[in-house]
């Protein structure tokens, strides 16, 4: 009884807070649609915690600090979503400014939070008397932020029920597991000894020279994919399907290039290929550790000195040479 009167009274925020910190533990490896979901019930607690009526967000700030770590940490997560997912989400957040205010009201307390309340309220009757607007009313005009108002809050709360009905979609799709083929195969070929620093310095030197060539659509292409590329390299858990998968893809794309400007991608071509030769080197598990000296006989101590049986041929007789 005891045990379930405790988790009675354990308190709802608690538990979310845990979640999301659980969110960012290098330590233990998540599966991705339970993260979605982690975060799809922390946008919809705070939406339902909004009330643009009274003017309150009644969430814990240690909870609403942490809120834009987490949008970062979402858009990390759809990256491997189809596009019209990632454009839902960074367009309904962007557009409503979301983390914007989400920033204000966690760096505000609850005092200052009521003289913003107090100024909207009374915004008519306080614009008569300057002075005393001044006195009890807190200003957040500025380049950076926007106003909170009744109206921002409203569109708050509704953007968050969207973003977690999003979410919600989003864990429900089954996504092809690129790396489960490489548990098969891993008596022989492991992605996971794959020196990571050679392919970020390849990666750099890449990213030069495609800098280096004119703007064209091709140009924002192999950027935005080498960006892709790179962030999967820096996770501690690699997803290397992927990243073998982008690289081949880049090599396709170099090869069809070259053959029409070979004088601006023949040398991205060339870095590419170093690329896939070092991850078909550095992956290959050996069955049998090689043999520098294979035509050297092992060395046996206790038959070195017992030699070898010599066979002797019969001399010939007089008579037999006659024969032959």
């Amino acid at each position: 009884m005891a045990n379930e009167s405790d988790k009675k009274d354990e308190d709802p925020q608690d538990t979310l807070k845990k979640r999301i910190d659980w969110l960012f533990s290098s330590y233990i490896q998540h599966d991705i649609s339970d993260e979605l979901k982690d975060i799809a019930q922390y946008y919809s607690f705070i939406a339902e915690k909004i009330n643009p009526r009274t003017f309150t967000i009644e969430v814990r700030s240690d909870l609403i600090q942490c809120f834009e770590s987490v949008y970062l940490l979402l858009l990390d997560k759809i990256r491997i979503y189809p596009d019209t997912i990632q454009n839902q989400i960074i367009n309904i957040t962007g557009e409503n400014h979301i983390c914007d205010i989400m920033a204000v009201a966690g760096s505000i307390d609850s005092k200052d939070l009521s003289r913003i309340k107090f100024t909207d309220t009374f915004q008519a009757f306080l614009g008569l008397f300057p002075f005393w607007g001044r006195k009890f009313s807190i200003s957040l005009d500025n380049e950076k932020y926007i106003d909170i108002s009744k109206k921002s809050l409203f569109n708050l709360k509704v953007s968050l029920n969207r973003l977690s009905s999003i979410l919600t979609y989003a864990a429900s799709i089954k996504l092809i597991d690129y790396d489960e083929s490489f548990y098969k195969f891993k008596t022989n070929y492991d992605p996971d000894l794959i020196d990571k620093s050679k392919l970020l310095a390849f990666i750099n030197i890449l990213r030069v020279q495609i800098n280096n060539t004119p703007n064209s659509k091709e140009k924002d292409i192999i950027l935005d994919k080498l960006e892709k590329i790179e962030t999967e390299l820096r996770r501690s858990k690699a997803r290397w399907g992927i990243i073998i998968t982008g690289f081949f893809i880049l090599f396709g794309f170099f090869a069809d290039l070259k053959t029409i400007k070979s004088d601006i991608y023949q040398e991205p071509y060339a870095i590419v290929q170093k690329i896939i030769a070092t991850m078909h080197n550095d992956g290959i598990v050996s069955a049998k550790p090689p043999q520098l000296l294979e035509d050297k006989k092992p060395k046996n101590t206790e038959t070195e000195d017992i030699e070898e049986p010599r066979v002797a041929l019969r001399p010939k007789r007089e008579d037999e040479f006659e024969n032959d």
